[in-house]
């Protein structure tokens, strides 16, 4: 399942592909096209803080109901959460590197079943849920459903993983307001940015020349088939921050490493919720702020990114971006 780092993928050629054709892979090529150089100068943690500052831009726009402000703030968003993807495979030998595709984290929750019941359609309980089996069971049955996938994961669309959504949590959706949906979606960013924490507060571990904690040790961290067993092994014991035990550090890296797994899988599966709820209203909507087309998400993604079919920043419209940083 593990796929090559999308920065190494060579040049796609959007132009032969409509929006709703074009894999999240090709998406992301467009993305390091035009931010690899600014971007190659932030760090993993500081690109989900930017990140999550653009969806606070999404929440605000969800609170005013201005459509056409929001799908713009989506846009935004998802080329935030791409390039997060890209800083943490560009990392080499760190405990916040990856060696999975964006596709591949989020299949690691939802290998296009929910992450909870394990069903096509969720019928998750929540006083069941309270009850589950541990964690560590639940990761490696998503682990074998996942290897199971008949298409590698490299191949989905934005529009795939929203209709895999919609099926999965489509009744669900249907039942929240969209404040609520917005509301989850910024819940799951936040859980995302704790895990980076944790991550940060030993990123430099391998300094300390712990036992059991190596460069293997750190390697099996970056994929999902990787961490699987270590999680097993060490995240159901709960770490310590306080204690500077071999055993108890190697606990808190599998758990923060897993987390951000899980949570960035989390995080996209809600914005995908808000975009289908969205169209779910614009379909009733006779406000003029609420018309949209059924794929204005990805018109405004060729409109902010592939204008003319030719990467270009958002706001300098320049290819490699231009615009001013001091960071």
């Amino acid at each position: 399942m593990m796929a090559e780092d999308e920065a190494q993928k060579g040049t796609v050629a959007p132009e032969d592909k409509t929006a709703e054709e074009m894999t999240v892979i090709e998406w992301m090529e467009v993305f390091r096209k035009i931010y690899a150089d600014v971007d190659s100068k932030r760090s993993p943690v500081e690109m989900w803080v930017a990140a999550t500052a653009h969806f606070t831009k999404l929440g605000e726009a969800i609170r005013s109901m201005h459509f056409s402000d929001l799908m713009k703030s989506a846009a935004h968003a998802f080329c935030w959460m791409c390039s997060f993807v890209l800083a943490c495979q560009r990392e080499k030998g760190t405990v916040f590197a990856l060696n999975e595709s964006f596709s591949d984290i989020v299949t690691c929750k939802y290998p296009l079943v929910c992450g909870h019941c394990r069903e096509r359609s969720c019928h998750c309980n929540a006083p069941k849920m309270d009850s589950a089996e541990d964690k560590a069971a639940s990761y490696e049955k998503l682990l074998e459903i996942r290897q199971g996938l008949y298409d590698a994961p490299d191949k989905y669309s934005v529009s795939r993983w929203r209709s895999t959504f919609k099926t999965i949590f489509g009744q669900n959706v249907h039942m929240l307001t969209l404040e609520a949906i917005g509301f989850h979606f910024l819940e799951e960013a936040g859980e995302e940015l704790t895990a980076l924490r944790g991550l940060k507060q030993l990123e430099h571990v391998l300094e300390r020349q712990i036992e059991g904690i190596d460069d293997a040790f750190i390697e099996k961290l970056a994929t999902y088939e990787g961490i699987v067993p270590l999680y097993r092994r060490h995240g159901g014991l709960k770490p310590e921050m306080h204690k500077s035990d071999p055993e108890n550090i190697r606990n808190r890296l599998v758990i923060a490493k897993m987390d951000m797994f899980i949570e960035f899988a989390d995080t996209f599966s809600w914005f995908c919720s808000i975009l289908n709820k969205v169209e779910s209203i614009a379909q009733n909507c006779k406000d003029n702020n609420c018309r949209l087309t059924q794929n204005a998400f990805l018109e405004k993604l060729m409109q902010e990114y592939l204008p003319d079919s030719s990467p270009a920043c958002s706001s300098c419209r320049k290819c490699p971006c231009e615009c001013v940083f001091y960071d």
